[in-house]
């Protein structure tokens, strides 16, 4: 798939998550503030903001975080939902999709999305976050994937993924820093004995789950071969595992894998392509090809 069909499969997920988020509004002004519909809007926005940052769409993904915030307040039941707050919303959605359908590298939002946004301040009080005023995609650690990130790998709150460390000075651990950084994905380079090369999977609670993980899918390149060779099928390019909490997809890289991990609600496209980015950051750093 090339960038063009990549930039087109963004704009069809991400219409459809706008039409959930505005059927969601629809009922949230029509009386219905249970939350059910507050979590529709949320996840709608969540996913978004993941598959926005996942292409590199930084201006729309931010703008997405944005919201996400306010909008984990009105599930938490820390901003109340009046009538301005809806208008404010309404306003909010339009320029999300209007950022989806001209999405771009910028960091800067667009006229559209700043005003949308000063207006959800204005409404409910506050202003920006700190955590955007670093981009999602640059710097060495990537930022709190939010809420909607404890739908995690292995299917509890304390198995996603949450930063990128730099504690170590050999670059590995952060080898996949810049791909993955804003979104809720993990990413790791594991070798043929299932040890983990570069990347880092660290839990809510700091756990490293790399290195039980990487010990369960040992061997796991050897036997995809073996099996593509058995039915005639040539090298094998991906495994796809899924969940109901996660999807984790691996491709080859020389004798090992590349590995991405995310929540089951970012699509698939996008975390192939994740994988497909990763997998060649690690060609190129091993020097295989």
């Amino acid at each position: 798939m090339d960038s063009r069909q990549y930039a087109e499969l963004f704009r069809t997920e991400s219409r459809e998550q706008l039409s959930a988020v505005n059927r969601a509004l629809l009922r949230l002004e029509q009386g219905d503030a249970s939350r059910e519909s507050v979590d529709a809007v949320f996840r709608g926005v969540h996913t978004i903001k993941g598959m926005s940052a996942t292409m590199g769409y930084t201006a729309v993904a931010e703008f997405a975080h944005e919201l996400e915030s306010l909008l984990d307040k009105v599930r938490k039941g820390a901003q109340t939902i009046t009538a301005e707050l809806m208008d404010a919303l309404f306003v909010a959605a339009d320029a999300l999709e209007h950022g989806v359908e001209r999405p771009g590298m910028e960091a800067a939002m667009s006229t559209r999305m700043r005003e949308a946004l000063a207006r959800l301040h204005d409404v409910a009080g506050g202003r920006s976050t700190a955590e955007f005023r670093t981009p999602l995609l640059h710097g060495p650690a990537a930022q709190d994937p939010g809420p909607k990130a404890a739908d995690a790998a292995a299917g509890s709150p304390e198995a996603m993924p949450t930063r990128v460390s730099t504690s170590r000075s050999d670059g590995a651990t952060e080898l996949f820093a810049d791909v993955i950084a804003g979104t809720p994905q993990a990413a790791l380079l594991l070798d043929a004995d299932g040890l983990v090369s570069a990347g880092q999977y660290l839990t809510r609670d700091g756990t490293d789950m790399g290195t039980p993980l990487g010990a369960h899918l040992s061997g796991v390149s050897v036997e995809a071969e073996r099996a593509m060779r058995h039915f005639g099928l040539g090298r094998w390019t991906r495994i796809l595992l899924e969940s109901d909490a996660a999807s984790v997809v691996m491709s080859p890289v020389g004798d090992g894998v590349a590995l991405v991990a995310a929540p089951r609600d970012l699509p698939l496209g996008f975390v192939r392509r994740t994988v497909d980015r990763c997998a060649a950051i690690a060609r190129e750093w091993l020097g295989v090809a």
